[in-house]
């Protein structure tokens, strides 16, 4: 947690509440747990950013994370910058999100083990069999 100075009774943080995090997953840093980083860090009403190497980005932007964590590296290390009211929830979600552990159910949902839908835009660019006369404009 950040500094805190102590007024009478009260006690306040002073400073974002920094926590070390490390990218385990083996593919390293990718879009899916930017994404959803960021999705957290825009709700949040605070600032949060991410540091790595004396570099920082804003966590509230999808290119800047990846810009800056999306490297060819293992067991990337790198700290998070919370900083407002309910600190440590935010930084426990965006934990859950680089671990995995925040996955809405919407990807699966959409996307069933690797298919593409007959007639999908896809499906018919890609002269698949349940696309048949789709590609050449011909319907059947």
């Amino acid at each position: 947690m950040g500094a805190s100075t102590h007024h009478g009774d009260k006690i306040e943080a002073v400073g974002p509440l920094v926590r070390e995090l490390t990218v385990t997953d083996p593919s390293g840093f990718h879009c899916k747990p930017a994404a959803q980083i960021a999705k957290i860090a825009v709700k949040f009403d605070g600032s949060i950013s991410v540091e790595r190497q004396g570099s920082r980005a804003d966590a509230k932007s999808v290119f800047a994370l990846l810009a800056l964590l999306a490297v060819p590296e293992k067991n990337i290390k790198f700290n998070i910058l919370v900083d407002g009211p309910g600190a440590e929830g935010v930084a426990d979600d965006i934990e859950k999100a680089l671990n995995g552990e925040l996955d809405d159910g919407k990807h699966a949902a959409k996307q069933k083990s690797g298919t593409v839908k007959a007639g999908s835009r896809w499906g018919s660019r890609l002269n698949l069999p349940w696309s048949k006369g789709k590609a050449d404009g011909n319907s059947s």
